[in-house]
């Protein structure tokens, strides 16, 4: 698995902006950074474990934290869980990488956390859109979840090829008797 700048090739749509887009819900905002220096001879990022690490700390969670007070409904507290599952999670990576120093290394550690977050996503909103078909509503605390995973899955796919967010999603998507 390869970094790349995921400014240099298509854009992938993400399962949770189409989500947003058709459940009316309005999601967070995290901010977008500008692309990496990239290296013309093959477009890879050239990343080692502290500029993963330091990209991970820069996660602006004020920013989320703005994001999830917007749901109608979500308390303070279920918003201070929210948040403390995301410092859980990034902390939790930041912890992983600072063990490990070889780049490619660092690319499937990465990889790894995004198919775990995505994986958990999947599901979780699997539960919603069956809690809104059949009660034309879902728990609050589910969508604030929903949005907090969802935004650490945004800032994972920066630090990884849209060909290999495209390949685990595609992967993702496919039932299980396909997949193997």
């Amino acid at each position: 698995m390869r970094l790349l700048n995921s400014g240099s090739q298509r854009r992938v749509t993400h399962p949770a902006t189409i989500f947003f887009r058709k459940s009316g819900i309005p999601p967070p905002r995290i901010p977008m950074e500008q692309p990496h220096e990239v290296n013309n001879s093959n477009k890879e990022l050239s990343m080692n474990h502290l500029e993963a690490v330091k990209k991970i700390i820069a996660f602006d969670l004020a920013q989320l934290r703005a994001g999830l007070s917007s749901w109608n409904g979500a308390t303070p507290d279920q918003i201070d869980r929210a948040i403390a599952s995301v410092q859980s999670t990034t902390q939790r990576l930041i912890e992983t990488l600072n063990a490990v120093e070889d780049p490619d290394e660092i690319s499937v550690l990465i990889a790894i956390n995004y198919i775990e977050l995505k994986t958990q996503w999947i599901a979780l909103n699997t539960k919603i859109n069956y809690a809104v078909f059949k009660n034309g509503v879902c728990k609050t605390e589910d969508a604030l979840h929903a949005s907090s995973i969802s935004g650490v899955i945004g800032l994972l796919e920066t630090l990884i090829t849209p060909t290999d967010i495209q390949t685990i999603t595609d992967f993702l998507s496919q039932p299980l008797h396909r997949a193997a």
